[in-house]
């Protein structure tokens, strides 16, 4: 199940256009002009994090965090495939565009 939610993970990102994916024993990162999604595969599911320009509320984020006055980091918690849905996706794809500019 992890990693089918990893891969599917991936193609998400990989799909919104050219990236450097920065690979460690156990996590990922993702990279445009700069970072802006990363994520591990856990016992439970994935967990990772998107940059994003304004707060999303959704079950699948803990608290964002202020990184700058203009990001904010969301951390997410996957359990299944259907978590990563087009609703989800289109998060992905605005990280893609923050990280990119």
């Amino acid at each position: 199940m992890e990693s089918n939610l990893r891969e599917r993970f991936v193609e998400l990102v990989e799909s919104c256009g050219p990236v450097t994916c920065v690979r460690s024993a156990t996590s990922m990162t993702f990279r445009g002009r700069r970072d802006f999604a990363g994520a591990r595969t856990t016992a439970h599911g994935l967990t990772g994090y998107l940059g994003l320009r304004r707060i999303v509320h959704d079950r699948r984020f803990g608290e964002a965090t202020r990184y700058t006055d203009r990001l904010y980091v969301h951390r997410f918690h996957l359990r299944h495939c259907e978590d990563l849905d087009e609703e989800f996706a289109a998060w992905v794809r605005e990280a893609y565009l923050v990280g990119s500019a």
